[in-house]
């Protein structure tokens, strides 16, 4: 401060330390199918009771198919309970152990009573530890997978994730208007995929009729295929439903049913005979049913601007079964 002044006194000033850490207004959660208390043998047992008389022949394929879904949760919920719980941490990494967690509880509790000689040292052991042990878990991992998938998989766990690669943008331009609420956002990138077909097809096109001449093609197909041979799906049978149940990969995801590739795969032999109906059905009135249609779409990022949808292919989870 400089030796002149208005006062006498000179001001007083103080710096106060504070967190940059942003915090939430909402808390993160994930709702997850709870196995604590599952029991097959009750579930397969109450599930077998509700189909035994299950019958495609009282409506069309859209309700009946609504029933056994409906059939189906009824008895998933009472057995394995849908479960919503609070997220708050991120899964601790594979190469975590019992040893850098110690170590990393001492160096903060020596930061906490500011005994800096104790923290610096147990701070650059768990740098040492840490850099230890990822190197040694990422180098037996790789060199006992060697298939691109794992390689992928442990190259994305230690590559921070760009903020651009989001799912959800925070912006999106649309016919020179912006939207920031997500849910406005998510109305639009669903319109966009939902019409892309559409847009592809008038792009690709400049003189577009809307109405195709097909007797060109109709008559070409009927000179090509003689009279005695025509396209039919045939029926399925329940061995073949039950070797593709058996097929499924618990891991992948579940889709908008709630119904995961793991529980028909435990409930393949109850459930069989029922789509086996189901799927004939849908053969025979040439319909598919509405509900099997909804899937949960995930917007991927390519590349660009992410306000702009695009740059977003999407990737569609569909049910199950």
């Amino acid at each position: 401060m400089p030796s002149y002044a208005v006062s006498d006194h000179y001001p007083v000033c103080f710096t106060r330390r504070t967190s940059s850490k942003v915090f939430k207004n909402h808390h993160t959660t994930t709702t997850y199918r709870c196995f604590k208390h599952f029991n097959e043998s009750d579930f397969i047992a109450d599930l077998s009771l509700e189909l035994l008389n299950f019958e495609t022949d009282n409506g069309d394929v859209n309700t009946d198919v609504h029933t056994w879904l409906s059939t189906f949760l009824r008895n998933i919920n009472k057995h394995a309970p849908l479960r919503t719980k609070r997220v708050k941490h991120i899964n601790s990494p594979a190469w975590m152990t019992s040893d850098i967690l110690e170590c990393q509880q001492s160096r903060d509790y020596f930061k906490s009573i500011k005994d800096w000689e104790n923290y610096r040292f147990f701070r650059n052991k768990t740098k040492a530890m840490i850099l230890s042990a990822k190197t040694e878990h990422f180098s037996d991992s790789i060199s006992s997978n060697k298939d691109t998938r794992t390689i992928w998989k442990h190259l994305r766990s230690v590559v921070k994730p760009d903020s651009k690669n989001s799912s959800i943008p925070d912006k999106l331009a649309v016919s020179d208007k912006t939207y920031t609420d997500p849910v406005d956002i998510v109305k639009q990138l669903n319109e966009y995929f939902a019409t892309l077909p559409r847009i592809i097809n008038d792009s690709s096109s400049n003189s577009r009729r809307e109405h195709p001449n097909l007797d060109s093609l109709k008559t070409f197909v009927t000179q090509s295929v003689p009279d005695n041979i025509f396209f039919k799906i045939p029926f399925i049978n329940e061995w073949e439903v039950s070797e593709f149940l058996q097929q499924l990969n618990p891991a992948k995801a579940t889709g908008l049913d709630g119904i995961g590739p793991r529980i028909l795969k435990i409930a393949s032999l109850t459930v069989t005979p029922s789509i086996t109906k189901l799927i004939n059905k849908s053969i025979a009135t040439g319909i598919f049913p509405n509900q099997l249609k909804l899937a949960k779409v995930f917007p991927i990022f390519k590349g660009g601007t992410n306000k702009n949808p695009s740059n977003y292919r999407h990737i569609n989870i569909t049910y199950s079964i």
